[in-house]
C-alpha cells in the first residue's frame, strides 16, 4: 500500500476519534442534535479510513455508505448492522439538521452515542489490522 494512503488512512481515524470527543461532550452537555451530528461525522470518517485502505475516496457521506455497504457488509467483511447503522445515522442527522419538526431526545442521542463508540472501534481495529498487515519494507 503506498505510504500516502497509510497516513492519510491514519489522519481519518483521528479526525473520526476527535468527533467521538466532541460527541461525548456534546452529549455529556444534553446537546443531542450536536451529539447525533459528531456521531455520524465519527462513522463517516472511520469508515472513509477503511475504505481509503482499498484506494476508495469519496467525498460525501452517499459514497461512503454505498461503498461500505456493498463492499464490506454485502460480503461479510463487517457485520450489516453496521452499513444499516452507518445509513440511518446519516439520515437521522440529516433530517436534525434540517427538519423543523425532527426531535432528537436523550434516548436517540445515547444510541447514536453508544453505536459510533461501537462502530468507531471497530473500524480503527480493521484499519490498524491492515496496516499491520502491510507494513512497508525498511
Amino acid at each position: 500500500m503506498e505510504e500516502k494512503r497509510r497516513v492519510n488512512g491514519n489522519k481519518l481515524i483521528a479526525i473520526a476519534k476527535r468527533n467521538l470527543d466532541e460527541m461525548r461532550t456534546m452529549f455529556a452537555n444534553q446537546h443531542y442534535y450536536g451529539t447525533v451530528n459528531r456521531a455520524d461525522y465519527a462513522m463517516f470518517h472511520a469508515v472513509s479510513a477503511l475504505l481509503l485502505l482499498d484506494g476508495k475516496r469519496y467525498k460525501k457521506h452517499s459514497g461512503v455508505i454505498t461503498a461500505f455497504g456493498r463492499d464490506y457488509a454485502k460480503i461479510g467483511l463487517v457485520p450489516k448492522e453496521y452499513a444499516e447503522l452507518l445509513n440511518k445515522a446519516y439520515d437521522v442527522r440529516n433530517k436534525a439538521d434540517y427538519d423543523i419538526d425532527m426531535v432528537i431526545d436523550d434516548n436517540v442521542a445515547e444510541l447514536y452515542h453508544r453505536k459510533a463508540e461501537e462502530l468507531v472501534a471497530f473500524i480503527e481495529k480493521l484499519v490498524a489490522e491492515r496496516l499491520a498487515e502491510d507494513k512497508p519494507t525498511p
